[in-house]
């Protein structure tokens, strides 16, 4: 069974415009313009998405570090008391 492939290229304006018989050279430069200022324009909001999901990766990170300390010392004592015991 194939797989879907985790990213496909969809074309661009361009692209499209440019499988066209004829293509109207004017139109071609109108749309990547409107591409590129809608890229730039949209950039910013995907970095602060960026930095989210890895704020909150970070996030969980620190609180599984935070459970293994916690552990780490809970069985640090029960070590400690189970060498008492045996003495």
């Amino acid at each position: 069974m194939m797989g879907k492939k985790p990213y496909q290229k969809t074309k661009t304006s361009f692209e499209k415009t440019e499988q066209a018989s004829e293509p109207n050279m004017a139109g071609i430069l109108e749309l990547s313009d409107q591409e590129f200022k809608t890229t730039v324009i949209n950039m910013p909001r995907a970095l602060m998405d960026k930095g989210d999901s890895i704020q909150e990766h970070m996030d969980n990170v620190s609180k599984q570090m935070e459970i293994l300390r916690k552990n780490e010392i809970e069985m640090l004592d029960i070590k400690k008391h189970h060498n008492r015991n045996k003495e």
